[in-house]
């Protein structure tokens, strides 16, 4: 009899796990939310934003900035990571595609 407990037991625990109701769904998501809001973030030095703006376009001219001058302020940033969003879909008309 007690055997059959345990069974009818888990196969409920399974079968709810499995449908996953909206109430139950949600708890699990809100203790999730609670538990990435009370871990410490900190921010890393590692990583840098370059950011074309227009100090930037002041400086080097207009956009497209020369290749070659992106290439040289790149080399100049230490950090470890470097993201760059930029579709370089022709040649550069200034000859900087081979630094």
């Amino acid at each position: 009899m007690k055997t059959w407990h345990c069974l009818i037991t888990l196969a409920v625990l399974i079968g709810v796990r499995l449908l996953d109701p909206f109430l139950l769904e949600s708890a699990r998501l809100s203790f999730f939310d609670s538990l990435q809001r009370s871990q410490e973030t900190s921010l890393s030095e590692q990583i840098v934003l370059v950011d074309i703006d227009e100090e930037t376009l002041d400086k080097f001219g207009q956009y497209p900035i020369p290749r070659r001058i992106m290439a040289d302020e790149i080399d100049k940033i230490e950090n470890s990571l470097i993201g760059l969003n930029i579709l370089f879909s022709e040649p550069d008309r200034f000859g900087g595609d081979e630094h």
